[in-house]
């Protein structure tokens, strides 16, 4: 059924207006739309506390998260869909859509996983899922400020496990770690070896090599956290330089191998072997 449904997928990164990658349903009659927010992040809750903190900064008029459901305006996730689908195919193209398809849901994200991508989280608006989370229309409040805080600072439950977090969500779920202190002691031993401006200009060349080769929409995802390794790499934060390389993986790498830049091989090989 999946095949059946249009697909609207937000791109990671960290700043500036959060950019869309759009698929139009395989078969027909479209039964639906699915929507996703990947991020690097190993657990569930990491990638909702990621998605509620990027939200706060850059917001989506259409959804409104949460730590528990997102409130999703359809017919401004219908509307995003075809925007997207018109830059990417500008030719006319006729979409279709369910009459039932329409009004605010609320959703709670669910962990999906798969072979040859990222676990992220997912929206599936299918008609019997509309049906039971249909939700009044948001209330236009600054409430995203306080959401982002009570998820950092207070105690959750979330898929059957209690956590306590306090300040930055560096560790959580049963299986978190402090992946924020790793970066900051990663980038204290290796850093007398990298050169971050000459790292940021050979991270803009691969880039611009990723994205001639990029054919897959993981492989935007890559782009995308590469372009926020060099941003940081700018910004002399070497810690979040190598949390974004992680992040872009072996892709990244392999290809910064075949064009020849050392000092980005290196940085990303670095960055690999953090735990």
């Amino acid at each position: 059924m999946i095949r059946n449904l249009h697909m609207l997928m937000a791109l990671p990164s960290e700043d500036g207006e959060v950019a869309f990658a759009t698929k139009q349903a395989e078969f027909l009659p479209v039964e639906g739309l699915r929507l996703y927010f990947p991020s690097g992040h190993q657990t569930r809750l990491e990638k909702i506390a990621y998605w509620l903190k990027r939200l706060h900064r850059n917001p989506i008029p259409w959804v409104q998260p949460s730590e528990e459901k997102w409130t999703i305006e359809v017919e401004g996730v219908k509307q995003q869909f075809l925007n997207e689908l018109v830059k990417s195919y500008p030719y006319a193209s006729e979409t279709t859509w369910p009459h039932w398809l329409n009004g605010s849901v609320a959703l709670s994200p669910e962990l999906e996983a798969g072979k040859g991508f990222e676990p992220r989280l997912a929206f599936f608006l299918t008609e019997l899922a509309v049906a039971k989370a249909k939700a009044p229309p948001p209330q236009s409040n600054n409430s995203s400020g306080s959401v982002v805080n009570q998820f950092i600072k207070e105690v959750h439950h979330m898929s059957s496990d209690q956590y306590h977090v306090s300040g930055q969500a560096g560790v959580v779920g049963p299986h978190g770690r402090a992946e924020g202190n790793t970066f900051v002691q990663q980038w204290a031993q290796v850093s007398s070896d990298l050169d971050l401006t000459v790292l940021a200009a050979e991270l803009a060349t691969l880039r611009s090599a990723l994205r001639k080769e990029a054919q897959e929409i993981e492989h935007d995802q890559v782009v995308a956290n590469i372009g926020s390794a060099e941003a940081s790499a700018k910004q002399n934060d070497g810690a979040s330089t190598l949390k974004y390389l992680k992040e872009a993986g072996k892709w990244a790498l392999d290809v910064a191998t075949k064009i020849g830049t050392t000092v980005a091989v290196k940085a990303i090989e670095n960055a690999l072997k953090g735990h």
